[in-house]
């Protein structure tokens, strides 16, 4: 290649550089004109969800999760994870325990499981995960009651630190929201 020739393709290599510096240069504008006028960009960035039936999968999932949140309301306790741009969740449904008073004063309790429980108050239960929930209240519905469970959210956060592995301080009560 002669000396002319290579003079030739690095005048077209500045040109190249000085049209893309030309378009950078337009790009930033325009996104200082939208930072200056408070808008935002049309697409929000999509995080994928992904729902999990298996808590041993949920479990696996939460490996260098920035983020774990959880709630309970009366039929079911949700739990979500925050790895990378994913959001990983689990529900599990509540056992459902009816109370239904009878002749004579006595009282029939259905759909509790008392095995595990130990020395915990009375209506006591576990989701099948492991987790212990406490009865809050009884709902009065036309056939008894429906014992309304509750969890202890410094209980819930310490457990499951220990069952996914993830700091305390990045555990929090409440939902993702899009």
């Amino acid at each position: 290649m002669s000396l002319t020739e290579k003079v030739e393709v690095m005048d077209l290599i500045i040109d190249v550089l000085k049209e893309h510096e030309r378009s950078l240069d337009e790009l930033v504008e325009r996104v200082e004109l939208l930072l200056a006028n408070g808008e935002r960009p049309d697409s929000p960035l999509q995080r994928a969800r992904v729902s999990l039936r298996d808590w041993k999968d949920f479990k696996r999932m939460a490996a260098g999760s920035g983020l774990v949140c959880f709630d309970m309301d009366e039929s079911a306790f949700h739990c979500e994870l925050l790895v990378g741009g994913v959001v990983y969740s689990y529900t599990e449904e509540v056992p459902q325990v009816r109370v239904q008073p009878e002749e004579g004063g006595r009282v029939v309790i259905s759909g509790l499981n008392l095995t595990g429980i130990g020395e915990d108050p009375p209506l006591a239960a576990s989701l099948s995960m492991g987790l212990k929930i406490h009865p809050r209240s009884v709902q009065e519905t036309p056939e008894g009651g429906q014992v309304v469970f509750g969890l202890d959210a410094d209980y819930c956060r310490s457990w499951l630190s220990k069952e996914l592995g993830v700091r305390e301080e990045l555990i929090v009560q409440g939902t993702l929201e899009d």
